[in-house]
């Protein structure tokens, strides 16, 4: 399809799909190709912008590629509604990115960014936001903030081992605290 009808009209909808399948298919470098092109021939007006963007960011941060999937999760939430489905997962793995690139004050409003978002049917990601955010804040050196955000976790944690975990973590880190 894509090689007799370079400029059909869902083309860049073809591209993100057949970039959706090599995903599956564990196959990230043709995949990241394929997503970059959907985004390339779609342009702004293409329907499913966020989900590329979203699926490119993921498959460029699972290929080790995380400055780039940090710029595409950047990129993404330039223009993403606060409400749009999407964005508490992306805040998440926008977080993800900037710890794992040893940037734990973007990282943290990142997480704090997911955890506002995470509501209706994101609220899956309230409780590891919570989480990853009490560790940015110990190793910003604020255990105080820290031992409030592992509080807030055991709240929302969905099992009682994360209870617990949470319940520790929030007594070491007021012992820092002092």
């Amino acid at each position: 399809f894509l090689q007799q009808s370079p400029r059909h009209a869902l083309a860049a909808e073809a591209c993100y799909r057949r970039g959706s399948c090599l995903l599956q298919l564990g196959q990230q470098e043709p995949a990241i190709a394929a997503l970059q092109q959907a985004l390339q021939r779609g342009g702004d007006g293409f329907a499913l912008r966020h989900e590329c963007r979203y699926r490119l960011a993921m498959a460029l941060r699972d290929d080790k590629k995380v400055q780039p999937a940090a710029d595409e999760l950047g990129r993404m939430l330039a223009d993403l509604p606060a409400d749009h489905y999407l964005a508490a997962g992306a805040h998440y793995a926008l977080g993800e990115c900037r710890r794992d690139l040893g940037d734990d004050k973007a990282a943290l409003q990142s997480f704090m960014a997911a955890k506002s978002r995470a509501t209706g049917d994101a609220k899956s990601f309230l409780f590891p936001s919570l989480y990853q955010s009490g560790f940015c804040a110990l190793r910003q050196n604020q255990p105080a903030d820290a031992a409030k955000l592992f509080e807030a976790a055991a709240a929302a944690a969905t099992d009682e081992a994360a209870v617990h975990e949470c319940q520790f973590l929030c007594g070491d880190a007021l012992l820092r605290a002092g």
